[in-house]
């Protein structure tokens, strides 16, 4: 999106960068959760060479009446902003698209809680993002089948290719169509913006959107998640995002899948996760019994003495090969599998089994180390 403008205002900023005033001006400010428009401003200077200054940022003055565009690094050239100088303004287009495909999917993924969670869902924040969408609620934890069916709504509303029209009326009449509004937004009695999905929704709002939902296709909850106490977040991609996920996730199904030597069939990955864990478990089972076993038939040091008239033997075992009495640390399952033993051989005797700086005593039943 390219729009010849003429600098209305041009202030340089003590590092070098500047904030700009241009009119007409095409950029999208920050607003309503959505990200500002980026893109260029491009001077001709007085022998005819182009200038490009990056717009980072737009943001609109508090009363609304323009604009403030933020260039960095304007530097030497500030003088290529004098007001009045013409200048062309070009906004990122894949920025304002993606932008617009999220906000439309917030409206839909508004509407679609709506239906699963029932009107007393309220909207309490969102952000939307060229890469995703970020939208905040008053709800109880949700399920894997609500989520599920959130999704699938707001899939089969993008395939419905629906138009989104944007309208102004009065805030009367808005409400009483039944559009949405935010409760922390102010809004001019005598004139709204309304975006309508027909058949899907209508809210009040002043952002980018799609001419048609079919560019939010495909929709994918990627979380979901508590902030607070009876606010929720979902956070979501939608269109050209929405499908790169997907090609990630399928990329992470197919590596899994030739670790596993087999297919990507879900059923059959599942499966072979399950035949690996339970292999994995039986011979985790086996490492413990012959754990066991070595600790109990392994040579030890043993001594009686008397600690207030009660004997305590002390059993010290063999360190790890290399390392002395007093520097080995000892294996804490080696040393409690002896002490379990002891404990049940001989359960009116007391026990200290020692290795390295591990140590269990025995007492009765109880085993503490």
């Amino acid at each position: 999106m390219t729009q010849d403008s003429s600098v209305i205002a041009f202030q340089e900023l003590s590092n070098g960068d500047a904030v700009v005033v241009i009119d007409p001006c095409p950029f999208y400010a920050a607003g309503g959760g959505q990200e500002a428009d980026k893109g260029l401003l491009v001077a001709t200077d007085s022998q005819g060479a182009r200038h490009e200054y990056a717009v980072t940022d737009a943001q609109k003055l508090q009363n609304g009446s323009a604009t403030v565009l933020y260039v960095p690094a304007v530097g030497e050239k500030s003088d290529m902003f004098s007001r009045g100088v013409p200048v062309t303004a070009s906004v990122d287009p894949a920025r304002r698209l993606g932008n617009a495909v999220h906000h439309t999917a917030t409206h839909l993924l508004n509407s679609a809680l709506r239906q699963v969670l029932g009107p007393s869902v309220l909207q309490a924040g969102s952000l939307v993002e060229p890469r995703s969408l970020r939208f905040d609620f008053t709800s109880k934890p949700l399920t894997k089948e609500q989520l599920d069916e959130i999704e699938t709504i707001v899939n089969r509303a993008a395939l419905s290719n629906a138009p989104v029209d944007v309208s102004e009326m009065s805030l009367d009449t808005a409400k009483s169509k039944g559009a949405l509004a935010m409760f922390s937004e102010k809004y001019d009695q005598n004139s709204v913006r309304v975006v309508e999905v027909p058949g899907h929704s209508m809210e009040l709002c002043g952002g980018t959107h799609l001419h048609s939902v079919r560019g939010v296709f495909p929709f994918q909850i990627i979380s979901e998640g508590s902030i607070g106490a009876g606010t929720r977040r979902i956070e979501a991609v939608a269109g050209l995002a929405g499908s790169q996920w997907l090609q990630t996730q399928v990329g992470y199904a197919k590596h899994a899948a030739e670790l596993l030597g087999c297919s990507t069939n879900m059923n059959t990955m599942a499966t072979k996760v399950q035949q690996g864990l339970a292999k994995q478990k039986t011979a985790q089972m086996d490492a413990e019994y012959w754990l066991k076993v070595a600790a109990v038939h392994m040579q030890a040091t043993s001594l009686t003495v008397d600690v207030g008239g009660q004997p305590l033997i002390v059993h010290a075992l063999p360190n790890n090969a290399g390392e002395s009495q007093m520097e080995g640390r000892g294996d804490p399952r080696v040393v409690k599998a002896r002490a379990e033993h002891l404990r049940d051989a001989e359960p009116l005797s007391v026990h200290l089994v020692v290795q390295g700086k591990m140590a269990v005593l025995c007492v009765g039943a109880q085993c503490e180390g």
